[in-house]
C-alpha cells in the first residue's frame, strides 16, 4: 500500500492554495483600496460643489459678509463654506476659496470657486497622481442683498 504525504496531495503541491491565496487577496486589497478612494474622490468633490453653493447663496443674500473681518463667524462666507461638511470626509479646513467679484454690489453676478488637493491612499493608484489632484466646486448667482 502506498503512504500518502499531506492528506492526498503530492509532496511538491503542498504549499500551493497559500501562496495562491496571498497573491489573489493582495490583488483584492488593492481593488478594494483603489474603490474605496474612487468613492473618497466624489464625495469630496460633492461636498466643494455643495460648499460652493452655500457660499454662494450666502454672498449673494449678504454681500458685505465675505469674511470674518467683515462680518463676525458664523455670519460670513469663508465660516459657510468652510463648515458646509463638517463631521465629513471632507476636510474643508485647507481649501482655496475664489469670489469675483471681490466686492459684489447689488445686481452683479458673482462666481464662487472653491478648490482643494485630493490626495489617494491607496497603493499603486497614488502613483498615477503623486502630487494629488486639484478639486473645484463652483457657483454662480445674482447679488439681490443690500450692500
Amino acid at each position: 500500500m502506498k503512504k500518502l504525504i499531506g492528506r492526498g496531495r503530492k509532496g511538491n503541491e503542498s504549499g500551493q492554495s497559500l501562496v495562491e491565496l496571498s497573491l489573489g487577496l493582495t490583488f483584492l486589497l488593492i481593488v478594494v483600496a483603489g474603490m474605496l478612494d474612487i468613492g473618497r474622490l466624489f464625495y469630496t468633490n460633492i461636498a466643494l460643489y455643495n460648499a460652493a453653493e452655500e457660499g454662494t447663496l450666502y454672498v449673494c443674500s449678504r454681500p458685505t459678509c465675505t469674511n470674518s473681518s467683515l462680518c463676525a463667524d458664523p455670519d460670513n462666507m469663508e465660516y459657510r463654506i468652510r463648515h458646509e461638511s463638517e463631521g465629513g470626509l471632507a476636510d474643508m479646513s485647507g481649501v482655496q476659496i475664489t469670489l469675483s467679484p471681490t466686492n459684489p454690489l447689488p445686481g452683479d453676478v458673482v462666481n464662487l470657486s472653491v478648490s482643494s488637493k485630493f490626495f489617494m491612499i491607496a497603493p499603486f493608484v497614488s502613483a498615477l497622481a503623486p502630487d494629488g489632484l486639484t478639486l473645484t466646486g463652483t457657483a454662480t448667482c445674482r447679488v439681490f442683498g443690500e450692500s
